[in-house]
């Protein structure tokens, strides 16, 4: 979806900014590097806990919760237009439950010690010269999440366990061929993947506990040629190899730009495209034999788009989208309703197999304002279908068909000058409006007996929940002078407090079906200084 890069320190000069708020506090330097200065670093750090917001009243259902991230990015020159970069990222945060005495028990939630944690991080060394770019990089990431149920008389036994880590070890290497028409790169990437995951439910006699390493080798070419004042076309050819599956494949993709006229330019893409099976789809089953004869989830995705200038500062896109999706991980069991595209529901003791197949197609229309005259403002709306089909050959709505989403944002500033400094006074908005999530009907027979909840199989995504409004603002006060600027501002999300439903579920206390909401209002007063 999109190539990140951790942008270069600046060379001007050293720069702090720190930040401090309800939410906590960041702080980033950067600067030169050398006598010549032409090298740079940056580095940022970022603590937070919303123990603050609770002592406000603020409802973030008793949780506790943090995180922390720290990133950086040293470059220095090599040769005439090469460089070497040394970069990287870290963080982890945590959530943490603790049960209520039984007089204070309102929920399931409250008889449970519950705590999540997780953890990434990342380190790269990359060196461009001439036509050459190479990058080696580590990165992980672990997850896990683990309950205890406790009892009236104060004994408790471990209800839940999961745990899921990545760790990855890559090289990245491109070399690109330039022309008088355009460019060619050449490339490929090799990763070396292991797997640690684990997973118990005591009530179901539910046990994983499996690590496994494997290799993905990814060679592509990419092609931009300009082929007449008109006419632009990009084409590519990617292909993967997963060892652990023992699979693989080639992926074509191609795009036509047409300039109609100085405001106007229409574009077709084709591209097929294909990723790795979740962690849990690949090793979660019902016996010793693992689900490794699964193959790579694949989409065909096809999209009309133009874009018409009305002026220098604004534009209208338009988009319409197809995806096919197949070889989707689903049970062999032909009543079954499950597919990996039911992101949001934990992967079940199963043995799985790539018949499943999906289809994503919708209409996309925005407005851009840029910013003029310190005001930008931008419109969007999409009409969409999503579905998916089980092993039961019964087409469905997935989770997340809201049909509709209607988005905008906006800005203003207010500027005045006043003796050897700058005030402005900005306004930002974000206004969003969705079609509600999609959900079954509880089986609570057996959510009762099982202690969580269990969706009635034929009834599978027949229901939909509202819609969701969200609205954002932000007000600030900045002022600009010659040696440093200030920033008060106060954010407000869910400004209207609006009480969005999430998911529904069976609460086996109250031996009720019940809503959780996303979270309400949450103000957040700060103060930035940039010197």
């Amino acid at each position: 979806v999109m190539d990140m890069r951790m942008r270069e320190g600046a060379r001007d000069g050293m720069h702090f900014t720190s930040q401090i708020g309800l939410l906590g506090i960041d702080a980033a330097l950067e600067g030169p590097m050398g006598q010549n200065k032409d090298a740079s670093y940056l580095v940022n750090y970022r603590y937070s806990t919303l123990g603050l917001l609770s002592s406000m009243g603020v409802d973030l259902s008793d949780e506790v919760i943090s995180f922390q991230d720290l990133s950086f990015h040293l470059k220095w020159p090599v040769g005439k237009a090469g460089s070497v970069s040394f970069f990287g990222m870290g963080g982890n945060s945590s959530n943490v439950f603790e049960t209520k005495d039984p007089g204070e028990w309102e929920e399931f939630k409250d008889r449970q010690d519950i705590e999540f944690s997780s953890h990434m991080g990342a380190l790269g060394l990359s060196l461009r010269t001439g036509q050459w770019t190479a990058t080696l990089m580590y990165s992980g990431n672990r997850h896990e999440r683990y309950s205890d149920l406790y009892e009236m008389d104060g004994s408790s036994m471990r209800f839940e366990e999961d745990l899921s880590a990545e760790n990855r070890l890559g090289l990245h290497v491109q070399r690109r061929f330039i022309t008088a028409s355009g460019f060619v790169d050449i490339g490929t990437r090799v990763n070396q993947i292991s797997y640690d995951v684990q997973h118990a439910y005591a009530l179901r006699n539910e046990s994983v506990d499996d690590q496994q390493s494997s290799w993905l080798i990814q060679p592509y070419i990419d092609s931009k040629w300009t082929l007449n004042s008109r006419f632009t076309l990009q084409a590519g050819l990617h292909s993967s190899v997963f060892s652990l599956l023992n699979t693989g494949m080639i992926e074509p993709r191609l795009a036509l730009r047409q300039r109609l006229s100085a405001r106007n330019q229409v574009s077709l893409a084709y591209g097929l495209q294909s990723r790795l099976p979740s962690i849990q789809s690949m090793f979660y089953r019902p016996s010793l034999a693992q689900n490794t004869d699964l193959k790579l989830i694949k989409t065909n995705h096809v999209v009309l788009s133009h874009d018409y200038a009305i002026s220098a500062v604004s534009k209208i896109t338009s988009e319409i989208y197809y995806q096919h999706l197949y070889d989707i991980p689903i049970s062999t069991d032909e009543q079954s309703i499950y597919s990996a595209l039911k992101s949001i529901d934990a992967v079940g003791l199963q043995t799985l197999e790539s018949e499943g197949t999906g289809r994503n197609v919708g209409l996309e229309v925005s407005y851009h304002h840029y910013l003029a005259n310190a005001t930008y403002y931008e419109l969007n709306g999409t009409i969409f279908d999503s579905k998916y089909t089980g092993a039961d050959g019964i087409k469905r709505n997935t989770r997340y068909n809201g049909r509709f989403g209607l988005n905008l944002t906006a800005g203003k500033e207010y500027s005045w000058t006043k003796t050897d400094k700058i005030k402005t006074i900005g306004v930002n908005l974000r206004i969003s409006y969705f079609g509600g999530f999609w959900t079954g009907i509880v089986n609570e027979e057996q959510s009762s007996s099982e202690l969580r909840t269990v969706f009635r199989e034929a009834d599978a995504y027949s229901q939909q929940l509202p819609a969701l409004f969200r609205a954002d603002a932000r007000i600030y006060y900045k002022r600009i002078k010659a040696k440093y600027i200030s920033i008060l501002g106060l954010d407000l999300l869910n400004m209207t407090n609006q009480e969005n439903v999430s998911y529904r579920f069976f609460d086996p206390l109250t031996d009720q079906v019940m809503n959780r909401n996303q979270l309400g209002l949450i103000p957040n007063l700060s103060y930035r200084i940039e010197f």
